[in-house]
């Protein structure tokens, strides 16, 4: 085999095993978790009275979730790249806290 035969299949095979791993559409965690860690983020800063910044409650959050930073921000922009998929998480956000809401009143 010719060097530029060879160097053709090689760049060949790179640009498969790239064109592979760009279409790969699964999120860098698991969608029902994020959304969970989301919704309560918002529900921590909303109701959060302690001198807490919000870049600490979410470190804070985070961490209890073994979600790291660089995960949470690879979801959102895995959402922002797909914005079709907003709606059907925010719905599903919407359940959860309804969720949440029925919990918290039918407790004593």
């Amino acid at each position: 085999m010719s060097k530029v035969r060879s160097q053709k299949l090689i760049l060949l095979i790179f640009a498969l095993a790239l064109f592979n791993l760009s279409c790969d559409d699964k999120p860098p965690i698991p969608e029902q978790k994020f959304m969970k860690v989301y919704v309560n983020l918002l529900i921590a800063q909303d109701t959060t009275a302690t001198p807490y910044n919000s870049d600490s409650l979410k470190s804070v959050i985070l961490a209890s979730n073994n979600i790291s930073e660089l995960q949470y921000n690879s979801m959102i922009k895995y959402y922002n790249d797909r914005p079709e998929k907003w709606n059907p998480f925010f719905d599903s956000a919407t359940v959860y806290v309804e969720r949440l809401k029925l919990k918290s009143e039918n407790q004593p």
